[in-house]
């Protein structure tokens, strides 16, 4: 099995070196390295011509910005390899992180493999970063006690920042849907599953989030609000695939469970997470807080607050 591959990059000049030096790493080689440069302005193109990565077969295509689903649907197209492994920009692949994808798809060929995202293995000053850190092992180690190395999920999901599908199959779903800007990914999962399709989730397969320059409360929220709105264009465009209470439906809660989120539903509180105001309490405590903030803001009353 050959394996390609492709890296969606939008101005992510001050981010690309460090995705593709982890990738010269690599104990296992991919046949091929396709970048698909998406109407950057940063100045990717200069950067690329002025380093040059060791990297077989590296490829770059730039193209007018189109977004995400249309840049990693056109990095496929130039694809020549039979699995096709996306990552992003903003990651970093560890040294085993191409063998682990293909050794899964060498044992169970027809099927897509997700891998674990994880954070830098470091303390960081910033307290929402380790908050966000802190969300990642709690949603991962949900999944992880079920069961040890690779296993089937039992609902849609895939990370398209970190996940492995053979071409064809990428090609019978018809790659992801052009019209959406964002959960893309979600949706080729929920697609995936019609079909019939088995998705994995791997916790060896992991690459780590480099994503950590300008990361706030404030801007999370704003994100979830993003892929709130996204999950209404799904219903929109195909409703017989997402009705109202697919798995991302947001159910407002009522009574004092409603009472309680609602207080925290204000500008105050979200100042209070990025001013590192509630640092005293301890820190199981305080990320729960944060927590429900972020669900009270992002979630259920979006509407109360301007951000």
């Amino acid at each position: 099995m050959n394996v390609s591959v492709i890296i969606p990059t939008y101005n992510g000049r001050h981010r690309l070196g460090n995705v593709l030096k982890s990738l010269e790493r690599q104990t296992v080689m991919p046949s091929e390295v396709v970048l698909v440069v998406d109407g950057s302005t940063d100045g990717t193109e200069a950067f690329l011509k002025e380093n040059k990565f060791a990297l077989p077969n590296f490829r770059v295509n730039t193209q007018a910005n189109s977004g995400r689903a249309m840049v990693r649907n056109n990095g496929a197209k130039l694809a020549s390899g039979d699995i096709l492994l996306f990552i992003d920009d903003d990651m970093i692949a560890p040294p085993d992180w191409v063998k682990m994808h293909l050794e899964h798809h060498r044992a169970h060929q027809h099927s897509i493999m997700t891998g674990k995202l994880k954070d830098p293995e470091m303390r960081i000053s910033n307290d929402f970063l380790n908050f966000k850190s802190w969300l990642n092992i709690k949603w991962s180690k949900g999944l992880e006690d079920v069961q040890e190395g690779a296993f089937v999920l039992d609902h849609p999901y895939i990370t398209a920042n970190n996940f492995s599908v053979p071409k064809h199959i990428f090609e019978q779903l018809e790659g992801f849907d052009k019209r959406l800007k964002d959960a893309e990914d979600y949706d080729l999962a929920v697609r995936a599953g019609k079909l019939n399709i088995p998705v994995y989730f791997s916790s060896k397969a992991f690459a780590y989030n480099n994503d950590i320059d300008n990361v706030t409360c404030v801007k999370y929220i704003s994100r979830i609000r993003e892929y709130t709105t996204a999950q209404k264009r799904l219903r929109q465009l195909k409703p017989e695939l997402y009705p109202e209470n697919h798995q991302y439906a947001v159910v407002v809660p009522k009574g004092l469970k409603g009472a309680v989120f609602n207080f925290f539903c204000s500008r105050f509180w979200i100042k209070a997470v990025d001013k590192e105001w509630l640092k005293f309490l301890p820190e199981r405590l305080r990320y729960r807080i944060y927590d429900v903030i972020i669900t009270a803001n992002a979630s259920f009353f979006p509407e109360k607050v301007s951000i």
